[in-house]
């Protein structure tokens, strides 16, 4: 039987150390992200992340696809089928705008448009995003963005609109 080195030990020590700052931080990770999703789903927030060059979306709370009339692991998660519910009316509008915001045009991709729901009903969109990472040659790697459905908003503006526009 060897025994272990100062060395050896402290460097044991380190490691056991390191386990278990790793741990904490996956906790104090995990509540993080807990309250993140809470606040989302409280505030009516869609919560999304684009990975542009494998089209991959990250929607960070169920709310998004609910939004649609899809229950969670109904829909994928990827950037065509984002594409493929807007409304045809809104969709070279919405694509211009997050091409010009891509590739640099504008500081920010924020665009109102139409998406079509499961049911073939049209859900109103506040949509806003950002690149957050680029690589070393300025192309956008990673967007990050919110969508808010302001459904209600817009019918309430429609009846307004129609009683402005008759007799009382």
């Amino acid at each position: 039987m060897t025994r272990k080195s100062l060395r050896e030990q402290s460097l044991e020590a380190t490691i056991q150390q390191m386990k278990r700052d790793k741990a904490r931080l996956e906790r104090r990770l995990s509540g993080l992200e807990e309250k993140l999703s809470a606040t989302l789903d409280g505030t009516g927030l869609r919560l999304w992340q684009l990975d542009v060059s494998s089209g991959k979306l990250t929607i960070f709370n169920y709310r998004w696809g609910r939004m649609l009339g899809y229950q969670p692991g109904q829909l994928n998660a990827q950037f065509d089928v984002w594409r493929d519910h807007l409304h045809p009316g809104d969709r070279d509008e919405v694509l211009a705008n997050l091409d010009d915001h891509l590739s640099g045009r504008t500081e920010v991709y924020q665009v109102v448009h139409r998406m079509l729901a499961r049911d073939g009903s049209v859900t109103w969109v506040a949509d806003r995003g950002r690149v957050v990472e680029r690589d070393a040659n300025g192309n956008a790697l990673r967007l990050l963005g919110t969508h808010v459905d302001i459904s209600h908003e817009k019918d309430y503006e429609s009846r307004l609109n129609a009683l402005a526009s008759t007799d009382a």
